[in-house]
């Protein structure tokens, strides 16, 4: 009797594993593409890695934060790892509104071309400035950005801004 509840509750458990993947896998692969832009090798193996560390996490994972931003947590926290670990400058990720309307003054630009642009600025981040410039360019509150990096808000508004700051700044120099 105590075999089958057992097997109940892994398969039960296979089940949930199963539609969080299904729910957050593009969250996944966003995470890739941001750290890996250029290179298919690498987001494949950071894909491999990073399911490996929510599989690990799974089982012990408690309710105490909600499964979408604990599969953004650890997706970036193994990223930065993984790129810690490849002693690798950091690749790509958008940029923010801000950046795009500075960029936008300049008229011959097209909008394909300005994006490109700003992909190019955003790769010279380090990657927790990415991670962090990825929710706030999806639209995340700044409240729920503190959560994800255990920040105050304060900290997260004022590190965005830097940020800004520091790629409009880059651009002018361009």
């Amino acid at each position: 009797m105590e075999t089958g509840r057992k097997r109940q509750r892994n398969a039960d458990k296979d089940a949930e594993w199963s539609q969080l993947m299904e729910k957050h896998h593009s969250v996944i692969l966003r995470v890739c593409e941001l750290f890996y832009p250029n290179d298919s090798y690498g987001r494949k193996e950071l894909h491999q890695e990073i399911l490996c560390h929510l599989w690990n996490g799974f089982r012990q994972r408690g309710n105490d934060v909600p499964e979408g931003i604990w599969v953004y947590r650890v997706a970036v926290n193994t990223a930065i790892s993984s790129k810690r670990a490849d002693e690798c400058r950091p690749e790509n990720v958008p940029i923010t509104q801000t950046l795009a309307e500075s960029m936008a003054d300049n008229a011959d630009m097209g909008r394909e071309r300005m994006l490109d642009d700003l992909h190019e600025l955003v790769m010279l981040l380090d990657p927790l400035d990415k991670a962090m410039m990825d929710l706030y360019i999806e639209g995340y509150p700044q409240a729920e950005i503190a959560r994800i990096f255990s920040m105050t808000e304060t900290n997260v508004s004022t590190r965005v801004g830097r940020i800004k700051k520091k790629l409009i700044n880059i651009w002018e120099k361009q």
